[in-house]
């Protein structure tokens, strides 16, 4: 029994040394949560284009008539569930990176640099994989919809940056936003969030 004891215990010293009490865990995938408050649309003014104001519920609120709009304009874009696939280990100095339709592997070298994480791709390049920290990192997908300033059609865009008034204006055939002076020009755009943990 004693020669039991003696295998037994060094057995889980090694164990409880592995384990990291941090409560960091060195796997990140994605939550399942996105953040999608960052909707927003812009319509034609004089003086330029300004945020569309929503009518008052019964209740004196503007979230039914936002969500309303919401829905019939980006419910069709917006992809919740983009990065389902994505996930990021981290070891020591290296890092797993599967991206998000898991079509290749990279096993590298990163960094962290302006609150960015990158790999080292090919040995030489950074490759941007997403932004935060050891902690929590997030993407960011841009989702656009305007009429199309070369065909005149309802079209959306995607983007792997945050879409301000000015970008979806350029989007549209505008100079910019304060260029937008009729109240038929419309502009509207979700910047998602999808959160890694």
């Amino acid at each position: 029994m004693k020669k039991l004891l003696f295998l037994i215990f060094p057995i889980m010293v090694a164990f409880a040394a592995c384990g990291t009490d941090d409560g960091v865990s060195p796997i990140k995938r994605w939550t399942g949560t996105n953040d999608i408050t960052d909707f927003q649309a812009y319509v034609g003014a004089t003086g330029g284009a300004k945020p569309i104001t929503y009518a008052l519920d019964t209740m004196g609120r503007t979230d039914s008539a936002r969500n309303a709009f919401y829905t019939r304009k980006m419910n069709s874009v917006y992809n919740a569930n983009l990065f389902k696939e994505m996930s990021i280990y981290f070891n020591e100095d290296k890092v797993t990176y599967v991206d998000s339709v898991g079509l290749y592997k990279i096993v590298s070298t990163y960094h962290f640099k302006n609150d960015s994480l990158f790999v080292l791709k090919n040995g030489n390049k950074d490759l941007f994989i997403a932004m935060g920290n050891m902690d929590t990192l997030y993407r960011t997908k841009g989702y656009a919809r305007y009429i199309s300033p070369k065909t005149g059609n309802d079209t959306t865009s995607y983007h792997d940056f945050p879409l301000t008034p000015d970008i979806v204006a350029k989007l549209a055939g505008f100079p910019g936003a304060a260029a937008m002076e009729s109240d038929n020009d419309t502009i509207v755009w979700l910047n998602a969030k999808y959160i890694f943990k």
